[in-house]
């Protein structure tokens, strides 16, 4: 089976599901693929967006669970301040199916289940092989194909533009309700690796979770994510943050829920994001956030600007305009991922000194340089 359309988009996150769905109201011809049956699961997502985020949609946004209005950073499981932080808990899932009940509604199609197995480029046209559920194989013929499938993006592989470091993510849904739902907590610790953890409210579960960077020479990563993790979580639930009245007896920590990992982009924007008909957007382009790791929201935003060039470019009759998206990232992305590129190598080089000191002082004084709740993370 042949399939036809102007725009293919590889991976249903929110910056391939946003784009679909921006493409689609404006009477654009698109295919949106994902190699997993039903997206988003497992969820390997914290699911907090800043408030900003309203503005990239026309209408309400689906799925917002609870509204946030400060983050309080703890260093060492000391509080050390407040910064306002307005912002939203998403229901992913049901964020990214709102959008894509839109896409339908608008004449685009959606290919659940479906995989790219490989490119075959043709002038004005290319030509994308799918594996669907079951084996089936297809092709789909597209003016412009769009990567939108993360970290280790296969169309991000093809043009030679990859992601080159990470940070590993630990995140679980537990079912326990935060005292305080108007606020985010982040905790700093040397045994959190080049990371954080973080307690994120929902409306009746809280999202838990940490990121770590390891050395490269670090034996079962793994199984020591998961150790750091839990003595984060125990440690967490001595300090009062949670509701734990009723039927919620006092457990430290309660019944474990379903933990999933995750790659997240650390190493910046990619030099190259489109290459002829081949576009990268969120997560596959580097447009993750090296030092916070938070990426829902640039993942949208350039989604958006790929709606707004992909128009002018198939009217013109050629893709030279596509060269404006690169531009259109460097001036809204550039200058705040090339600070956190350069605090995450900070935060990086200085950690085993900091830790290994013993002096806490020295530990607190890194977290202030390369955090972004602190004045010294915005001084050059």
């Amino acid at each position: 089976m042949i399939l036809k359309c102007e725009v293919l988009i590889v991976g249903a996150g929110p910056a391939g599901v946003s784009l679909a769905s921006y493409l689609a109201g404006a009477g654009i011809e698109c295919i949106l693929i994902d190699r997993k049956q039903r997206i988003d699961l497992p969820l390997r997502c914290a699911e907090y967006v800043p408030a900003a985020i309203g503005g990239l949609f026309e209408g309400p946004i689906a799925g917002i669970n609870c509204t946030t209005v400060s983050m309080d950073t703890y260093i060492d499981y000391k509080y050390a301040n407040t910064i306002p932080s307005p912002g939203f808990m998403l229901d992913r899932p049901v964020f990214l199916k709102s959008l894509v009940d839109g896409l339908r509604e608008n004449g685009g199609k959606f290919m659940p289940g479906a995989k790219v197995t490989s490119f075959d480029d043709h002038p004005g046209m290319v030509s994308t092989a799918i594996q669907g559920p079951g084996g089936k194989r297809s092709a789909v013929k597209s003016k412009i194909v769009v990567g939108a499938d993360g970290p280790n993006s296969i169309v991000g592989n093809h043009i030679g533009s990859s992601n080159s470091g990470y940070v590993l993510g630990l995140v679980e849904n537990i079912p326990v309700t935060a005292k305080n739902k108007d606020k985010t907590l982040i905790f700093f610790s040397p045994e959190i690796e080049g990371g954080y953890g973080w307690l994120f409210p929902k409306g009746e579960s809280t999202n838990l979770g940490i990121g770590c960077q390891f050395d490269a020479n670090r034996k079962n990563i793994n199984t020591a994510l998961k150790k750091i993790y839990m003595d984060f979580k125990k440690k967490v639930f001595l300090m009062d943050f949670f509701d734990l009245s009723g039927s919620m007896a006092r457990l430290s920590p309660p019944v474990e829920a379903s933990l999933t990992a995750g790659l997240i982009p650390a190493s910046g924007m990619l030099k190259n994001t489109v290459s002829g008909s081949f576009i990268l957007a969120g997560d596959a382009a580097g447009l993750t956030n090296p030092i916070t790791g938070a990426g829902i929201y640039n993942a949208v935003l350039s989604a958006k600007i790929i709606s707004d060039i992909i128009p002018g470019a198939l009217k013109a009759g050629g893709l030279d305009l596509l060269t404006m998206i690169e531009k259109d990232y460097e001036n809204t992305f550039g200058t705040s991922l090339r600070r956190a590129v350069e605090k995450r190598k900070i935060l990086m080089s200085g950690w085993n000194s900091a830790t290994g000191s013993g002096n806490k002082k020295s530990f607190e004084k890194l977290i202030m340089r390369c955090w972004v709740s602190f004045r010294d993370y915005w001084r050059q």
